[in-house]
């Protein structure tokens, strides 16, 4: 993925390669039978269902990728039950072995009591939330470190006006995940300056970013925040991934998600302008596809309206995000 040039210039992956990568897969997974947390059309009658955390098996499920063991053609148990396509099996092996590898170098370098998750409940910093544990397992079991039963330090940068049901799925992570959360106001620059002051201890905060996001094209997987904000690193792990990089791997390892996602929201900012992606709307009918039937990346944050113009839920008004990291 992301390499060094000789001179040690930092060269990020293409892009639109990457999409493609990520589309083919996420395609080879759609084709084989789903499991019951990616209905397409969830109702009611039909809930998501997801097996409790487990973080031996959390941890069990990633490393498979890493490391290629007993995976040949089959996914990991915690995975879909049936086969798993070639193809997604090797884009899972590439993004899973760059994001542990992103993680594994920032916990050797800070060590867990040194390192904070920033955490929103998006699609991208629940990826990154699974990738975390599992890490933090393995390296407790193989004494790399000492975290003991200690919770996650988390920073949760509430926006104004967000959606309860993003709330919601915040706390019932910290629940299933042994997250400590501190949950503070935004904007995230005075955010991250009040939750430094609270834990002096905190030298890095892995963010969920992608170098799809507003601003993030100039960054590097560990990366020190600018002049102004908290002397911190910031630590991307899945900043090389795609859109359908972030859902294949939410799909095949049954990661639980915000359910806003399985109502055609894509890009979650907040309420009163954020709509389902009109893109996913359903022909000849009411309601929308879940958000990771979308395909074209570029269409990712069309449900997000700018900060003075408030969303309408009619499928014509469309704009991109007004500046803030996708979630």
């Amino acid at each position: 993925m992301a390499n060094l040039q000789q001179d040690g210039a930092f060269v990020p992956p293409c892009p639109i390669q990457a999409e493609k990568d990520a589309n083919l897969a996420l395609d080879a997974l759609a084709a084989v039978p789903m499991p019951a947390c990616c209905d397409a059309d969830p109702t009611p009658s039909t809930p998501r269902l997801f097996p409790p955390i487990d973080f031996a098996a959390a941890e069990r499920d990633v490393y498979a990728y890493v490391t290629r063991t007993t995976l040949g053609n089959a996914a990991p148990a915690a995975s879909n039950t049936t086969s798993m396509p070639e193809a997604a099996v090797a884009r899972l092996q590439a993004i899973i072995t760059d994001a542990v590898g992103v993680l594994e170098a920032a916990l050797r370098q800070f060590t867990p009591k040194h390192l904070a998750l920033s955490f929103n409940g998006g699609k991208d910093c629940t990826v990154l939330l699974h990738l975390l544990v599992a890490v933090l397992h393995r390296g407790q079991r193989l004494g790399a470190w000492d975290h003991g039963a200690s919770a996650v330090q988390t920073v949760y940068v509430m926006q104004a006006n967000g959606f309860n049901e993003e709330h919601e799925f915040v706390a019932k992570c910290a629940a299933r995940y042994n997250l400590a959360v501190d949950t503070l106001p935004g904007p995230m620059q005075s955010a991250l300056a009040t939750y430094t002051n609270r834990h002096p201890l905190i030298r890095a905060v892995c963010v969920g970013t992608r170098r799809t996001d507003p601003w993030a094209s100039h960054l590097r997987p560990m990366h020190k925040c600018d002049p102004g904000w908290p002397d911190l690193v910031r630590v991307h792990p899945v900043l090389d991934w795609a859109f359908a990089d972030i859902w294949l791997f939410l799909l095949a390892l049954r990661v639980e998600y915000c359910v806003l996602y399985d109502h055609g929201y894509t890009s979650l900012g907040p309420k009163d302008r954020t709509v389902p992606n009109p893109d996913l709307k359903k022909e000849g009918g009411e309601g929308y596809w879940p958000a990771w039937r979308l395909r074209d990346s570029a269409r990712e944050r069309c449900g997000r309206m700018p900060a003075n113009k408030p969303a309408v839920e009619k499928g014509k008004e469309e704009a991109t995000a007004n500046g803030t990291a996708s979630a």
